[in-house]
Order: structure tokens, then sequence, then C-alpha cells
């Protein structure tokens, strides 16, 4: 699968990849415990941070955005699939038709104008 991509369409698709994230954060009904850095002192490590997980995982417990403690959250890593995400329910921004017009202009006028 190729088609044409324009800096506009690139500018959507990563802006939407960032903000896939949040939408897990939002839509999320399990988490799960993890093992890192505490937020307040990163030299501390602590148990008890989360993130959102799938209800299939083994330490999946339910939940929400809005009963966990913020604090403790850690946000998912962006990652390819959330581009592809994006990507898949994205739309060009510049149609067929005018990149035929832009290059009858810049074949007409060059690339001054």
């Amino acid at each position: 699968y190729q088609r044409r991509v324009h800096g506009a369409d690139i500018n959507v698709v990563v802006r939407g990849a960032l903000m896939e994230p949040i939408r897990k954060l939002q839509w999320a009904t399990h988490f799960k415990k993890l093992r890192g850095p505490s937020p307040l002192d990163p030299s501390v490590i602590v148990d008890d941070l989360v993130t959102p997980c799938s209800p299939g995982d083994p330490a999946a417990f339910e939940a929400t955005l809005k009963t966990i403690d913020p604090k403790m959250l850690v946000a998912p890593i962006i990652g390819m699939n959330d581009f592809l995400a994006v990507l898949c329910n994205s739309r060009p921004s510049v149609s067929p038709e005018d990149v035929k017009r832009h290059t009858e202009f810049t074949e007409l006028y060059g690339q001054e104008g």
C-alpha cells in the first residue's frame, strides 16, 4: 500500500500519535502495577506505579483514570502501532487534483512563480 504523503499529512499523523497515550488512559478499564523511579523522587524505586493494560493481563486490576492516583500514573509509551492507528483513520490533505495543478503551475511558471 502506498499513497502520496505531504507535510500536512505527516503533521496530522504525528499529532494524532502523540494523543494515543492520552486516549489509552481515558478508555482504560484495567491497569497494572509497575516498579520504577518515584515521580516525586527519581532516586527512590517504588512498586506502586500504574499503567493501562489489557483486561487479559495476569497483573491487571479493574480501575479507571478517575480512580488512579495521578502521581503514580505512568503514561503508555508511543509506539509504531499508535502511528499506524492514526494513519489508518486519516485522509490525505492534498488531493491528486491539487498535486496535478501544482505540477502544471510549476511547469508553466517555474518554482518561483
